[in-house]
């Protein structure tokens, strides 16, 4: 499914768009068989549910059903697929990424470590970390984002004209389909001086909207 996505939309047996749209199609209909053994078990212990038992789905079932059904079995599976899709190349990329970038800055490395081995050594042996843990890897997400930055997670993505925009000489009339760069936008000077530069403390301070974009605005 994800080889379509940028693939030359032509629905023939055998071309890389069919083989996409044949996969979407038997990845849902498994979804929809998830959901709706999961909706009959969300049902038969909805009175008796504890909160951080909840995965994703649950939580999705759980609302929907006491909001009276307002999300369809079609759309709870879209949502997952969307999740699915949107999560697992963006994940791994990221953490590949950051990956090489500890490695090629042992300075950085080096400050990433000294603040996990704080918190580790804040803990009781075998207790697990928590939000208030997370909250602490300041310098850590700093360089998370760092290397978003410069190895963006996904290239952008397509919105559509809401109104004629006219910018630069150009407009883009109503309904025109439109592509934003992430990777131009981050390594624009003017928001990010020397953007070739690994420098994680750039995130000392908070970004513009619509500068750092590693996911949309």
């Amino acid at each position: 499914m994800a080889k379509g996505l940028m693939s030359v939309p032509i629905n023939l047996p055998g071309t890389t768009y069919n083989r996409a749209i044949n996969a979407s199609k038997f990845i849902r209909e498994k979804l929809q068989e998830l959901v709706r053994e999961r909706k009959k078990e969300v049902l038969a212990k909805k009175d008796h549910v504890n909160v951080d038992d909840l995965d994703f789905l649950d939580g999705l079932l759980k609302a929907t059903i006491e909001g009276g059904d307002i999300i369809s079995e079609t759309e709870l599976v879209g949502k997952i697929v969307t999740l699915l899709f949107a999560a697992f190349h963006t994940t791994s990329n990221t953490i590949t990424f950051l990956m090489a970038h500890l490695t090629e800055y042992p300075d950085v490395y080096e400050k990433v470590l000294q603040e996990q081995l704080e918190i580790a050594r804040s803990k009781e042996k075998g207790e697990q970390l928590n939000w208030k843990d997370i909250q602490k890897m300041k310098y850590s997400w700093n360089v998370v984002c760092e290397s978003m930055r410069v190895k963006t997670p996904v290239f952008g993505g397509f919105r559509e004209a809401s109104t004629d925009i006219h910018y630069g000489g150009y407009t883009v009339p109503k309904g025109w389909k439109v592509h934003w760069s992430v990777n131009s936008t981050h390594m624009d000077p003017v928001h990010f001086p020397e953007p070739e530069r690994f420098d994680p403390s750039r995130f000392e301070e908070k970004q513009g909207r619509g500068v750092y974009v590693p996911f949309g605005s």
